[in-house]
């Protein structure tokens, strides 16, 4: 049958919105370092251009007020000074239509000066034009000016190998951020995957053992990892309790195996203490009568040694079980009619149903056989004529068969152990009996149980067989033997 319950999806949730919270507040700390990162190096460029753009402006006035403006670049000291302090790498000065009047012919790249300027290149108003350009293969910032008194082009080249590593710099860290946040959110999924497929497996596992540990407390509500660890927490628990009650069980089987041992030996040691004694009385000097008194003794008692160890084997390895669906009235009938009349003292009488089982025939007569002794026993022991009942009762799982007497009944202290080898409350008894009874009734899959007669005062022992139906359909889990 399958839960009703829906399946537990909030601390999924609850993780989920966490994880993805965490990744979008990563995303936006990588956006934000990312607009930063292009603010400040935008910054830094614009600064390098207003100061590339002032040292310009500086030079055209060195060289407006050195008066011969022509040579001024190649032959005043303060303008030649200037141009080595400001890192000037080329320096030339044009006519207004951009032809070549004069440079400086000291400084590195002079001999790369273009003797016509392009007409693009050629500055416009009074403020410098900055730009950046690669000349001789390396990075460089151009800077050209007009001069105010005849309209002359002053053009200086500056190192561009700062700004170009700035611009690279802030690419490659640009690149970076965005690699990173893509890994980071490529990786997300099959995190989230591998967080909570085991959260959800362990919250799945002790949802279903809920049917098998007592429920979890209200207060946990559906929080389903505080379900999962507290189900794991009664399961340990439980777990604890049950191995306290294996080995309770244990040592109780011990204590009924040295039971039965120590009946067994009791035995043994009565029957070979009588077999020795009627030994040597018949190899003394008696008659032949006595001789075969003594003989038919020892005959007796090993008998009944070989009697008690065939039971006890029994008890201990049933052997072969053949199961055939078996009729149960006619077997009752048969079996009480035979000890009718192997106890005349005793009124038997049948009733109920009894329906059919899957049996090994024998061992149900056996049992039977067991019960009706015991009964009659019971039943004529106070020196009247006793009555015993045989009824037959049905349950869907079950055949019932219960053995009624009226007899003085079983003492109730003596009803834990009646089952139990060797132990016997009858003086000539061995013990074993209504142990194979139990023995043979588990063999069928049901019981056998000891309760008190109403109807006839006495002891009323019911025995158990599965039914044929409910052996071919399977055990059912919540069937029990009746009285079990």
């Amino acid at each position: 049958m399958s839960d009703p319950r829906p399946p537990a999806q909030p601390f999924r949730r609850e993780v989920t919105h966490f994880v993805f919270g965490a990744l979008a507040f990563v995303l936006f700390l990588a956006i934000a370092a990312l607009v930063g990162l292009w603010t400040s190096t935008g910054w830094a460029l614009r600064q390098h251009e207003e100061k590339v753009a002032a040292q310009t402006l500086a030079l055209a006035g060195r060289v407006a007020e050195a008066g011969a403006s022509v040579s001024a670049l190649a032959t005043d000291p303060r303008t030649i000074e200037e141009l080595r302090q400001f890192g000037v790498l080329q320096g030339a000065l044009y006519d207004p239509r951009g032809n070549l009047r004069v440079q400086a012919t000291f400084l590195p790249w002079a001999s790369a000066v273009p003797n016509q300027l392009d007409p693009r290149d050629l500055p416009r108003g009074s403020e410098p034009a900055v730009s950046r350009e690669e000349l001789l293969g390396v990075p460089a910032v151009v800077s050209s000016v007009r001069l105010g008194a005849d309209g002359s082009i002053l053009r200086l080249v500056f190192d561009g190998g700062a700004v170009s590593r700035a611009r690279w710099a802030g690419n490659a860290l640009t690149a970076s951020v965005a690699a990173a946040a893509l890994l980071l959110a490529g990786l997300t999924i099959p995190f989230l995957r591998r967080l909570l497929r085991p959260i959800e497996e362990l919250t799945e596992t002790a949802r279903h053992a809920d049917a098998l540990v007592p429920g979890p407390p209200a207060a946990i509500g559906s929080d389903e990892p505080r379900l999962a660890v507290a189900t794991f927490a009664r399961t340990i628990e439980e777990l604890r309790k049950r191995s306290e009650e294996v080995e309770v069980l244990r040592l109780r089987e011990l204590a009924a195996l040295g039971e039965m041992s120590a009946g067994i030996a009791h035995e043994f040691r009565n029957a070979t203490a009588t077999i020795l004694g009627y030994v040597r009385l018949a190899s003394g000097d008696v008659g032949e009568l006595s001789r075969k008194r003594h003989l038919a003794a020892i005959q007796e008692e090993a008998e009944h040694v070989a009697r008690v160890t065939g039971e006890f084997l029994f008890f201990a390895r049933p052997g072969a079980f053949d199961a055939l669906p078996t009729e149960l009235e006619p077997l009752v009938r048969e079996v009480v009619k035979e000890e009718a009349l192997a106890s005349p003292d005793t009124a038997f009488s049948v009733e109920g149903t009894f329906g059919e089982a899957t049996a090994d025939p024998q061992l149900v007569r056996r049992a039977l056989v067991n019960l009706l002794r015991n009964a009659s026993e019971a039943s004529s022991s106070a020196g009247r004529r006793g009555r015993v009942a045989v009824r037959g009762e049905e349950s869907p799982a079950f055949a019932v068969i219960a053995v009624e007497d009226d007899g003085p009944g079983v003492p109730a202290e003596e009803v834990p152990k009646l089952f139990v080898p060797f132990h016997s409350t009858k003086e000539t008894g061995t013990g074993l009996g209504l142990a194979l009874v139990s023995r043979i009734a588990a063999l069928h899959g049901g019981s056998a149980t000891v309760e008190p007669s109403s109807r006839l005062g006495g002891a009323r022992f019911v025995l158990t067989l599965r039914r044929a139906e409910a052996i071919a359909a399977g055990p059912e889990p919540s069937a029990s033997p009746p009285g079990s």
